[in-house]
């Protein structure tokens, strides 16, 4: 009988992952390594998020609020100013993306070290509605993009609070 544990890629808790100092030459070792990493993240209880290192730049974490009349869309983008985002919606498909770059010098006598990173990312949501007339909004600040978009008429809740009494 196949033992199925021997075909999960991923090492117990027990055994601390160690990280490779440098990608590997070979893209399929590179892909196996980012594949292993993936498994050992969900099997050990951490997020799907590959490591910085092998991405150009981190995924947006979103935050989607589900009003009576509006959807807000809050994402966080540390580091970045409102001209370095863009936000697109087409139908139902609201898309941000942005390109960030960041450039550090520091000097010691004669000595001058630059480091430089570039990168670019972008985060698509399917909307509950199709964005045809509807008012949208999006503002920025510090690091936060925020995304308000009325909802539809037909998609809107009418809601009545009632007051809750001692009895």
């Amino acid at each position: 009988m196949l033992d199925l544990k021997s075909l999960i890629p991923f090492k117990h808790k027990s055994k601390p992952v160690a990280k490779q100092p440098e990608a590997p030459a070979d893209p399929f070792l590179a892909f196996r390594q980012e594949v292993d990493h993936l498994f050992d993240n969900f099997f050990n209880g951490g997020a799907l998020v590959p490591q910085a290192s092998s991405w150009s730049a981190a995924i947006p974490k979103l935050e989607v609020t589900d009003g009576d009349k509006e959807l807000t869309i809050a994402a966080e983008l540390p580091g970045l100013e409102e001209k370095d985002v863009e936000v697109k919606i087409s139908g139902d498909m609201l898309t941000i993306e942005g390109e960030k770059s960041e450039e550090t010098e520091k000097k010691e006598g004669e000595r001058t070290y630059s480091e430089r990173t570039y990168g670019s990312f972008f985060r698509s949501v399917r909307l509950p509605f199709v964005v045809g007339d509807q008012k949208v909004d999006a503002t920025f600040d510090k690091g936060v993009l925020t995304i308000k978009l009325e909802k539809p008429a037909e998609q809107q809740q009418s809601v009545k609070h009632i007051e809750v009494k001692r009895a």
